[in-house]
């Protein structure tokens, strides 16, 4: 696995997330028009997208789901497990953590 240490701006990443799609749309051997016509969006639409990442998100949505790839789109958002979901919850872990302090030295 490749990490890359370079940031993008939100400019420069929605027109990778554009070009990604592009690709697996390709990789899929699908037409711009066959997957406008599965995802119910204009194939212009769909060439903006791609060349500039620039579309409504239910736009990629759709998309996404036509490509079977909405699942991970789903996940944007989500909580971390390690984070708690409310602020009840936050106390509580606060709660339940023993305090932990040096000795005195003698």
């Amino acid at each position: 696995m490749v990490i890359s240490l370079e940031l993008f701006s939100p400019e420069q990443s929605a027109r990778n997330v554009g070009g990604a799609a592009k690709q697996l749309r390709l990789s899929r051997n699908l037409t711009r028009k066959d997957l406008a016509s599965r995802a119910g969006v204009p194939v212009p639409t769909l060439r903006k997208f791609e060349d500039t990442g620039l579309a409504p998100f239910l736009t990629v949505m759709r998309l996404a789901h036509a490509l079977s790839r909405d699942a991970v789109l789903g996940e944007i958002f989500a909580p971390a497990d390690d984070l708690p979901n409310s602020i009840d919850e936050m106390l509580e872990s606060e709660n339940t953590k023993p305090r932990q302090r040096a000795r005195r030295k003698t």
